[in-house]
Protein backbone atom coordinates (compact mmCIF):
# COMPACT_ATOMS: atom_id res chain seq x y z
CA UNK A 1 0.00 0.00 0.00
CA UNK A 2 2.80 2.41 0.91
CA UNK A 3 4.74 1.73 -2.31
CA UNK A 4 1.59 2.23 -4.36
CA UNK A 5 1.07 5.55 -2.59
CA UNK A 6 4.64 6.61 -3.45
CA UNK A 7 4.03 5.65 -7.08
CA UNK A 8 0.84 7.72 -7.10
CA UNK A 9 2.72 10.73 -5.71
CA UNK A 10 5.46 10.40 -8.36
CA UNK A 11 2.85 10.13 -11.13
CA UNK A 12 1.16 13.22 -9.72
CA UNK A 13 4.45 15.12 -9.91
CA UNK A 14 4.67 14.32 -13.61
CA UNK A 15 1.03 15.29 -14.21
CA UNK A 16 1.53 18.61 -12.45
CA UNK A 17 4.63 19.31 -14.52
CA UNK A 18 2.62 18.63 -17.69
CA UNK A 19 0.11 21.19 -16.39
CA UNK A 20 2.81 23.87 -16.45
CA UNK A 21 1.64 25.25 -19.82
CA UNK A 22 -1.24 26.99 -18.04
CA UNK A 23 0.15 27.60 -14.53
CA UNK A 24 3.31 29.14 -13.13
CA UNK A 25 5.06 27.48 -10.24
CA UNK A 26 8.31 26.16 -8.81
CA UNK A 27 10.05 22.82 -8.91
CA UNK A 28 12.46 22.23 -6.00
CA UNK A 29 15.51 19.97 -5.97
CA UNK A 30 17.05 19.43 -2.50
CA UNK A 31 20.22 17.48 -1.66
CA UNK A 32 21.42 17.27 1.96
CA UNK A 33 24.19 15.34 3.65
CA UNK A 34 24.00 14.45 7.37
CA UNK A 35 26.70 13.10 9.68
CA UNK A 36 26.10 12.04 13.30
CA UNK A 37 28.14 10.15 15.88
CA UNK A 38 25.02 8.91 17.73
CA UNK A 39 22.34 7.65 15.35
CA UNK A 40 20.17 6.04 18.05
CA UNK A 41 20.67 8.89 20.53
CA UNK A 42 21.55 6.64 23.46
CA UNK A 43 24.50 5.53 25.58
CA UNK A 44 25.84 3.21 22.84
CA UNK A 45 26.91 5.68 20.09
CA UNK A 46 26.65 4.61 16.46
CA UNK A 47 28.22 6.74 13.71
CA UNK A 48 26.16 7.25 10.55
CA UNK A 49 26.16 9.26 7.32
CA UNK A 50 22.78 10.02 5.75
CA UNK A 51 22.09 11.32 2.25
CA UNK A 52 18.75 13.02 1.61
CA UNK A 53 17.32 13.60 -1.88
CA UNK A 54 14.02 15.39 -2.49
CA UNK A 55 11.93 16.58 -5.43
CA UNK A 56 9.03 18.92 -4.68
CA UNK A 57 6.55 20.95 -6.70
CA UNK A 58 4.33 23.95 -6.01
CA UNK A 59 1.97 24.65 -8.91
CA UNK A 60 1.58 28.31 -7.93
CA UNK A 61 -1.61 30.31 -8.26
CA UNK A 62 -2.91 33.27 -6.35
CA UNK A 63 -5.54 31.37 -4.38
CA UNK A 64 -5.35 27.62 -5.19
CA UNK A 65 -2.29 25.46 -5.76
CA UNK A 66 -1.16 21.84 -5.84
CA UNK A 67 1.78 20.65 -3.72
CA UNK A 68 3.73 17.41 -4.13
CA UNK A 69 7.03 15.98 -2.94
CA UNK A 70 8.97 12.74 -3.10
CA UNK A 71 12.15 12.07 -1.11
CA UNK A 72 14.60 9.29 -0.35
CA UNK A 73 16.88 9.02 2.70
CA UNK A 74 19.89 6.74 2.37
CA UNK A 75 21.78 5.44 5.44
CA UNK A 76 25.33 4.42 4.62
CA UNK A 77 25.91 1.88 7.43
CA UNK A 78 22.44 1.06 8.76
CA UNK A 79 20.73 0.23 5.47
CA UNK A 80 17.62 -1.05 7.24
CA UNK A 81 16.74 2.58 8.08
CA UNK A 82 16.65 3.74 4.43
CA UNK A 83 13.22 5.09 3.64
CA UNK A 84 11.11 6.63 0.91
CA UNK A 85 8.54 9.29 1.73
CA UNK A 86 6.22 11.58 -0.18
CA UNK A 87 3.15 13.74 -0.06
CA UNK A 88 0.44 15.15 -2.31
CA UNK A 89 -1.95 17.93 -1.36
CA UNK A 90 -3.57 21.22 -2.22
CA UNK A 91 -4.00 24.53 -0.43
CA UNK A 92 -6.35 27.48 -0.78
CA UNK A 93 -5.96 31.08 0.35
CA UNK A 94 -8.86 33.53 0.41
CA UNK A 95 -8.87 37.17 1.50
CA UNK A 96 -11.61 38.18 3.92
CA UNK A 97 -12.03 41.93 3.86
CA UNK A 98 -8.94 44.13 3.76
CA UNK A 99 -7.17 42.81 6.84
CA UNK A 100 -7.85 39.08 7.04
CA UNK A 101 -7.26 35.86 5.15
CA UNK A 102 -8.26 32.19 5.42
CA UNK A 103 -5.95 29.30 4.60
CA UNK A 104 -6.96 25.65 4.01
CA UNK A 105 -4.87 22.57 3.22
CA UNK A 106 -5.62 18.89 2.66
CA UNK A 107 -3.10 16.22 1.74
CA UNK A 108 -1.96 12.61 1.89
CA UNK A 109 1.51 11.49 3.03
CA UNK A 110 3.27 8.15 3.04
CA UNK A 111 6.57 6.61 4.14
CA UNK A 112 8.09 3.23 3.37
CA UNK A 113 10.81 1.69 5.59
CA UNK A 114 12.76 -1.56 5.42
CA UNK A 115 13.57 -4.46 7.77
CA UNK A 116 13.71 -3.53 11.49
CA UNK A 117 12.04 -0.17 11.00
CA UNK A 118 9.38 -1.52 8.63
CA UNK A 119 6.64 -1.40 11.32
CA UNK A 120 6.79 2.42 11.06
CA UNK A 121 5.89 2.50 7.35
CA UNK A 122 2.70 4.53 7.18
CA UNK A 123 0.03 6.23 5.14
CA UNK A 124 -1.77 9.28 6.49
CA UNK A 125 -4.19 12.09 5.76
CA UNK A 126 -3.88 15.62 7.10
CA UNK A 127 -6.08 18.72 7.00
CA UNK A 128 -5.08 22.21 8.19
CA UNK A 129 -6.90 25.50 8.50
CA UNK A 130 -5.80 28.97 9.61
CA UNK A 131 -7.21 32.47 9.98
CA UNK A 132 -4.91 35.51 9.97
CA UNK A 133 -6.03 39.05 10.73
CA UNK A 134 -4.44 42.44 11.35
CA UNK A 135 -6.03 43.59 14.61
CA UNK A 136 -4.17 46.88 14.19
CA UNK A 137 -1.44 47.98 11.79
CA UNK A 138 1.16 46.56 14.18
CA UNK A 139 -0.68 43.58 15.67
CA UNK A 140 -1.46 40.28 13.93
CA UNK A 141 -3.72 37.49 15.22
CA UNK A 142 -3.18 33.95 13.89
CA UNK A 143 -5.50 31.08 14.76
CA UNK A 144 -5.32 27.60 13.32
CA UNK A 145 -6.17 23.93 13.59
CA UNK A 146 -4.88 20.68 12.15
CA UNK A 147 -6.12 17.11 12.16
CA UNK A 148 -4.34 13.94 11.10
CA UNK A 149 -5.02 10.22 10.75
CA UNK A 150 -2.10 7.86 10.25
CA UNK A 151 -2.09 4.11 9.68
CA UNK A 152 1.11 2.07 10.23
CA UNK A 153 2.24 -1.34 9.09
CA UNK A 154 2.28 -2.32 12.76
CA UNK A 155 -1.18 -1.29 13.96
CA UNK A 156 0.18 -0.60 17.47
CA UNK A 157 1.02 2.92 16.27
CA UNK A 158 -2.18 3.87 14.38
CA UNK A 159 -3.49 7.19 15.68
CA UNK A 160 -5.74 10.21 15.30
CA UNK A 161 -4.38 13.63 16.26
CA UNK A 162 -5.75 17.17 16.48
CA UNK A 163 -4.12 20.52 17.32
CA UNK A 164 -5.47 24.01 18.00
CA UNK A 165 -3.38 27.17 18.32
CA UNK A 166 -3.62 30.94 18.62
CA UNK A 167 -0.74 33.42 18.43
CA UNK A 168 -0.44 37.22 18.54
CA UNK A 169 2.46 39.20 17.04
CA UNK A 170 3.11 42.77 18.15
CA UNK A 171 5.59 45.03 16.31
CA UNK A 172 7.05 48.01 18.20
CA UNK A 173 8.70 51.19 16.88
CA UNK A 174 11.94 50.10 18.53
CA UNK A 175 12.13 47.29 15.91
CA UNK A 176 11.13 44.84 18.62
CA UNK A 177 8.74 41.97 17.97
CA UNK A 178 6.73 40.31 20.72
CA UNK A 179 4.93 37.01 20.12
CA UNK A 180 2.75 34.99 22.46
CA UNK A 181 0.95 31.73 21.78
CA UNK A 182 -1.41 29.13 23.24
CA UNK A 183 -1.53 25.55 21.96
CA UNK A 184 -3.66 22.47 22.63
CA UNK A 185 -3.31 18.99 21.21
CA UNK A 186 -4.79 15.53 21.65
CA UNK A 187 -3.58 12.23 20.22
CA UNK A 188 -5.46 8.95 20.36
CA UNK A 189 -3.70 5.64 19.66
CA UNK A 190 -6.42 3.43 18.23
CA UNK A 191 -5.14 0.04 19.46
CA UNK A 192 -1.69 0.26 21.07
CA UNK A 193 -2.00 -2.66 23.50
CA UNK A 194 -0.96 -6.28 23.06
CA UNK A 195 -3.85 -8.68 23.60
CA UNK A 196 -2.26 -12.03 22.69
CA UNK A 197 -1.24 -14.52 25.36
CA UNK A 198 2.40 -14.65 24.34
CA UNK A 199 3.64 -12.11 26.86
CA UNK A 200 6.18 -12.76 29.56
CA UNK A 201 6.84 -10.81 32.73
CA UNK A 202 10.16 -9.51 34.01
CA UNK A 203 10.52 -8.72 37.73
CA UNK A 204 11.10 -5.02 38.29
CA UNK A 205 11.09 -2.96 41.47
CA UNK A 206 9.27 -4.48 44.48
CA UNK A 207 5.56 -4.87 43.80
CA UNK A 208 5.90 -4.02 40.09
CA UNK A 209 6.08 -6.21 37.03
CA UNK A 210 6.83 -5.05 33.51
CA UNK A 211 4.99 -6.80 30.69
CA UNK A 212 7.29 -8.14 27.98
CA UNK A 213 5.16 -9.04 24.96
CA UNK A 214 6.73 -11.68 22.72
CA UNK A 215 7.16 -9.41 19.68
CA UNK A 216 10.02 -7.52 17.98
CA UNK A 217 11.35 -4.50 19.85
CA UNK A 218 12.69 -3.01 16.61
CA UNK A 219 15.90 -0.97 16.87
CA UNK A 220 17.90 0.10 19.90
CA UNK A 221 18.35 -0.87 23.55
CA UNK A 222 14.99 -1.12 25.34
CA UNK A 223 13.05 -0.80 22.10
CA UNK A 224 9.42 0.24 21.86
CA UNK A 225 7.85 -1.85 24.61
CA UNK A 226 4.02 -2.01 24.45
CA UNK A 227 1.80 -2.82 27.42
CA UNK A 228 -0.22 -6.03 27.63
CA UNK A 229 -3.94 -5.95 28.39
CA UNK A 230 -6.73 -8.47 28.02
CA UNK A 231 -9.27 -5.85 26.97
CA UNK A 232 -7.33 -4.06 24.23
CA UNK A 233 -8.85 -0.72 23.28
CA UNK A 234 -7.22 2.64 22.68
CA UNK A 235 -5.32 5.25 24.69
CA UNK A 236 -5.09 9.01 24.39
CA UNK A 237 -2.90 11.79 25.71
CA UNK A 238 -3.38 15.55 25.54
CA UNK A 239 -1.26 18.63 26.15
CA UNK A 240 -1.66 22.35 26.74
CA UNK A 241 1.21 24.75 26.01
CA UNK A 242 2.06 28.43 26.16
CA UNK A 243 4.99 30.27 24.60
CA UNK A 244 6.50 33.74 24.48
CA UNK A 245 9.19 35.17 22.19
CA UNK A 246 10.89 38.56 22.00
CA UNK A 247 12.97 39.49 18.96
CA UNK A 248 15.13 42.59 18.54
CA UNK A 249 16.76 43.95 15.37
CA UNK A 250 20.26 45.37 15.87
CA UNK A 251 20.74 47.61 12.89
CA UNK A 252 20.44 46.05 9.44
CA UNK A 253 22.89 43.18 9.86
CA UNK A 254 22.09 41.60 13.22
CA UNK A 255 19.22 40.40 15.36
CA UNK A 256 18.64 38.49 18.57
CA UNK A 257 15.68 36.66 20.07
CA UNK A 258 14.83 34.83 23.27
CA UNK A 259 11.97 32.41 23.88
CA UNK A 260 10.34 30.29 26.54
CA UNK A 261 7.86 27.44 26.04
CA UNK A 262 5.96 25.57 28.76
CA UNK A 263 3.95 22.43 28.09
CA UNK A 264 1.62 20.49 30.40
CA UNK A 265 0.20 17.00 30.06
CA UNK A 266 -3.53 17.46 30.73
CA UNK A 267 -4.84 13.95 30.04
CA UNK A 268 -3.63 10.38 29.64
CA UNK A 269 -0.11 9.17 29.04
CA UNK A 270 1.92 7.09 26.62
CA UNK A 271 0.60 3.52 26.21
CA UNK A 272 4.21 2.34 25.75
CA UNK A 273 6.43 1.33 28.67
CA UNK A 274 9.60 2.40 26.86
CA UNK A 275 10.24 4.51 23.73
CA UNK A 276 13.32 5.64 21.81
CA UNK A 277 14.39 8.59 19.67
CA UNK A 278 16.58 8.40 16.58
CA UNK A 279 18.60 11.06 14.81
CA UNK A 280 16.64 12.39 11.81
CA UNK A 281 14.11 9.51 11.73
CA UNK A 282 10.71 10.45 13.20
CA UNK A 283 8.54 7.96 15.04
CA UNK A 284 5.00 8.27 16.46
CA UNK A 285 5.91 7.65 20.11
CA UNK A 286 8.13 10.68 20.91
CA UNK A 287 6.44 13.51 19.03
CA UNK A 288 4.95 16.81 20.27
CA UNK A 289 2.13 15.04 22.15
CA UNK A 290 4.34 12.74 24.20
CA UNK A 291 5.92 15.04 26.78
CA UNK A 292 5.45 17.79 29.32
CA UNK A 293 8.02 20.24 30.58
CA UNK A 294 9.70 23.36 29.28
CA UNK A 295 12.23 24.70 26.83
CA UNK A 296 13.92 28.09 26.59
CA UNK A 297 16.75 29.61 24.67
CA UNK A 298 18.00 32.31 22.37
CA UNK A 299 19.30 32.98 18.85
CA UNK A 300 21.77 35.42 17.29
CA UNK A 301 21.56 36.20 13.57
CA UNK A 302 24.35 38.03 11.72
CA UNK A 303 24.68 39.17 8.11
CA UNK A 304 28.31 38.53 7.09
CA UNK A 305 30.34 39.42 4.01
CA UNK A 306 28.94 38.41 0.61
CA UNK A 307 25.43 38.25 2.13
CA UNK A 308 26.18 35.09 4.08
CA UNK A 309 23.78 34.64 6.99
CA UNK A 310 25.03 33.11 10.23
CA UNK A 311 22.77 31.85 13.03
CA UNK A 312 23.90 30.65 16.45
CA UNK A 313 21.67 29.49 19.25
CA UNK A 314 21.18 27.59 22.49
CA UNK A 315 18.13 25.69 23.73
CA UNK A 316 17.75 24.17 27.17
CA UNK A 317 14.84 21.81 27.73
CA UNK A 318 13.36 19.34 30.14
CA UNK A 319 10.97 16.65 28.94
CA UNK A 320 8.90 14.35 31.13
CA UNK A 321 7.25 11.45 29.26
CA UNK A 322 3.98 10.59 31.08
CA UNK A 323 3.42 6.84 31.14
CA UNK A 324 6.98 5.97 30.03
CA UNK A 325 9.15 4.18 32.59
CA UNK A 326 12.84 4.67 33.34
CA UNK A 327 14.62 1.34 33.05
CA UNK A 328 17.97 0.00 34.15
CA UNK A 329 20.43 -1.13 31.50
CA UNK A 330 19.24 -4.72 32.01
CA UNK A 331 15.66 -3.69 31.13
CA UNK A 332 14.14 -3.81 34.62
CA UNK A 333 11.99 -0.91 35.76
CA UNK A 334 13.44 1.75 38.08
CA UNK A 335 9.95 2.81 39.20
CA UNK A 336 10.41 6.35 37.80
CA UNK A 337 8.72 8.24 34.98
CA UNK A 338 11.32 9.03 32.34
CA UNK A 339 12.66 12.59 32.52
CA UNK A 340 15.25 13.98 30.07
CA UNK A 341 17.18 17.24 30.46
CA UNK A 342 18.98 18.50 27.37
CA UNK A 343 21.40 21.23 26.28
CA UNK A 344 21.37 21.94 22.55
CA UNK A 345 23.92 24.19 20.81
CA UNK A 346 23.36 25.02 17.13
CA UNK A 347 24.99 27.00 14.34
CA UNK A 348 24.18 27.57 10.67
CA UNK A 349 25.75 29.38 7.68
CA UNK A 350 23.59 29.99 4.61
CA UNK A 351 24.14 31.75 1.30
CA UNK A 352 21.15 32.66 -0.87
CA UNK A 353 21.53 33.06 -4.61
CA UNK A 354 18.84 33.96 -7.14
CA UNK A 355 17.72 30.40 -7.83
CA UNK A 356 19.48 28.26 -5.23
CA UNK A 357 20.87 28.28 -1.71
CA UNK A 358 23.76 26.58 0.11
CA UNK A 359 24.04 25.86 3.83
CA UNK A 360 26.21 24.24 6.48
CA UNK A 361 24.95 23.50 9.99
CA UNK A 362 26.13 21.84 13.17
CA UNK A 363 24.55 20.83 16.47
CA UNK A 364 25.86 19.50 19.77
CA UNK A 365 23.54 17.81 22.28
CA UNK A 366 24.17 16.83 25.90
CA UNK A 367 21.25 14.68 27.10
CA UNK A 368 20.80 13.55 30.71
CA UNK A 369 18.02 11.13 31.65
CA UNK A 370 16.58 9.24 34.59
CA UNK A 371 16.86 6.25 32.24
CA UNK A 372 20.63 5.56 32.09
CA UNK A 373 20.31 4.18 28.57
CA UNK A 374 19.57 7.74 27.38
CA UNK A 375 22.54 9.53 28.93
CA UNK A 376 24.52 10.67 25.91
CA UNK A 377 26.28 13.57 24.20
CA UNK A 378 27.19 13.92 20.53
CA UNK A 379 27.70 16.37 17.67
CA UNK A 380 26.05 16.27 14.25
CA UNK A 381 26.68 18.09 10.97
CA UNK A 382 24.63 18.94 7.89
CA UNK A 383 25.40 20.47 4.50
CA UNK A 384 23.30 20.85 1.38
CA UNK A 385 21.67 22.95 -1.25
CA UNK A 386 18.24 23.73 -2.67
CA UNK A 387 17.64 24.63 -6.33
CA UNK A 388 14.42 26.48 -7.16
CA UNK A 389 13.38 25.94 -10.77
CA UNK A 390 10.50 28.06 -12.13
CA UNK A 391 8.20 26.62 -14.79
CA UNK A 392 5.09 27.59 -16.73
CA UNK A 393 3.87 31.07 -17.55
CA UNK A 394 2.59 33.72 -15.22
CA UNK A 395 -1.17 34.13 -14.92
Amino acid sequence: MIKRAAGTILASLLVLLAWSHCRAGFFYLILNQHSTSNLFQDSAPVTENISYFSLALDSGGQSFSWLADLSFSYFDRNRSLCFLSGGLGSDYVKSVGKRSAVYLYFGVTGSDFREEYEPFSSLGFKATGAFKSYITQTSILNTGWSGEYRSFRDSLFDYLGINLQATIDKYLKTRTTLKGGLFWGYKYFLHPFMTDSGQTSTPASPGLEVSRPARPRYIGGHGFVPRYTQDGGGAGLGYLAASFLVSQSLGYTAGINAFVHRQWNVSGGSPFLSVEEFYYVANPTTDEYSWEGWKMGGRLTLELLWDIEMKMGYTGLEKIFPGVESMALDGTSLGLTRRDTRDLFEGRLEKLFRRFSLFFAFAYINNRSTDPHFNWKAPSFQAGFQWNIPFGRKE
